[in-house]
């Protein structure tokens, strides 16, 4: 049963979530790539410069080293040598820059936002459903079909457990045992970043349920046509809650809204 597994983990990582010390200790994985970007950057600029200035104070260019005494010459070509290698190596790491990164945990404050604000509107949501079954069909409407709507929109009942215990562990409310939070640090703390994360907390993250998991194994492009479809899930509850609204207003005025 993954969701209860699920559940510790997530009332684990609430806890861990608020915690700066922990969440300094956390490895970043292009953070080395920053390292070295920053360093490139900086020997790039600083070779050149130095490479402008002699030039400048010579008063010529790269072109005129014919000019120049063998000495001079050595020392020019050693710098422009060195400038060259510096640009190319920041080329190199700019090239090779991280693409569409996030860390896990502005990965985590953005999909439980957006899951507190989802279970934020169950209730509504399922109201509204239970209103539009209650309420006459018209010879233009299908109640049936707008209350399946509302309802394919609100989270399911496992979600919602697994809401539920983040919301516990921000809240602070039933803390796991000492004994177990030492064990989920040990676990998973160095794993957070990895694609470990994608098979035991699933691709869209950590508050999605599934039927089985397999360890190591991982479907790129099932889990992108996953993230597309969770996504028009979401845009669907703007809609779903905005048309409930509607559905509450004429509900409340005496009127049968109508259904679009």
């Amino acid at each position: 049963d993954l969701v209860s597994h699920s559940k510790i983990f997530l009332r684990w990582i609430a806890v861990r979530y608020q915690d700066p010390e922990f969440r300094r200790t956390m490895s970043d994985p292009v953070a080395d790539w920053k390292r070295n970007m920053a360093d490139a950057d900086l020997q790039r600029k600083t070779t050149k410069s130095k490479l402008d200035w002699e030039l400048q104070r010579q008063g010529i260019n790269m072109s005129m080293l014919a000019s120049r005494s063998p000495a001079d010459q050595a020392t020019l070509r050693g710098m422009k040598a060195a400038s060259d290698a510096a640009q190319k190596r920041y080329e190199k790491l700019l090239a090779e820059a991280p693409k569409d990164y996030t860390t896990v945990w502005e990965r985590l404050h953005k999909e439980s936002e957006r899951m507190l604000y989802r279970a934020s509107l169950q209730d509504g949501l399922r109201k509204s459903a239970e209103r539009i079954r209650n309420t006459p069909d018209t010879w233009d409407s299908d109640n049936k079909a707008s209350a399946d709507a509302i309802e394919a929109a609100m989270l399911p009942e496992p979600q919602m457990e697994l809401v539920s215990a983040w919301k516990e562990g921000i809240e602070g409310k039933h803390p796991l045992p000492p004994d177990v939070m030492a064990l989920f640090d040990l676990l998973v703390h160095d794993t957070l970043l990895t694609s470990w994360q994608d098979h035991v907390l699933a691709p869209s993250l950590y508050f999605r349920t599934r039927d089985t998991d397999e360890f190591g194994v991982s479907d790129l492009d099932k889990e992108a046509k996953q993230r597309q479809k969770d996504d028009r899930v979401a845009a669907r509850i703007d809609q779903a809650a905005k048309q409930s609204k509607e559905w509450a207003r004429g509900y409340k005025g005496g009127a049968t809204p109508s259904v679009h």
